[in-house]
């Protein structure tokens, strides 16, 4: 029975990614958001929400979504990283520095982190 529980959970995933896909994307977040219902720490629907505002051109919806998800999963590099790189594009260097910080802490001896924030505090001064 646990399999056919994952099974139906993988396959209501897919059929969302599906119409997203399609451009149908009211229907793809209302299936995601039922999803979300039935397992709320799902980390790659939390992500796909985030590529769903992208694509849309929805770039303030994706820091929303972005945030939100940072805020169960703080530990996640690449979701930082990417809203780095969002407020960078927008020219938000300040709030581009934190996450850059929150990288840094995490990871300090990744060179490149340390390069962008550097690159970002340079705006800021």
């Amino acid at each position: 029975m646990l399999f056919n529980v994952n099974s139906k959970y993988i396959h209501g995933r897919l059929e969302a990614m599906l119409l997203e896909a399609k451009g149908s994307w009211e229907m793809a977040e209302k299936a995601y958001t039922s999803l979300l219902e039935d397992n709320p720490l799902d980390q790659i629907i939390h992500k796909r929400r985030v590529a769903m505002a992208k694509a849309q051109g929805n770039i303030s919806g994706a820091i929303d979504w972005l945030n939100k998800y940072l805020e169960t999963f703080m530990a996640d590099h690449d979701a930082w990283r990417e809203l780095a790189e969002i407020y960078i594009s927008l020219q938000m260097y300040k709030q581009a520095a934190f996450c850059y910080e929150e990288l840094i802490l995490s990871q300090p001896t990744v060179p490149l982190y340390h390069l962008a924030y550097a690159d970002a505090f340079a705006f800021i001064i």
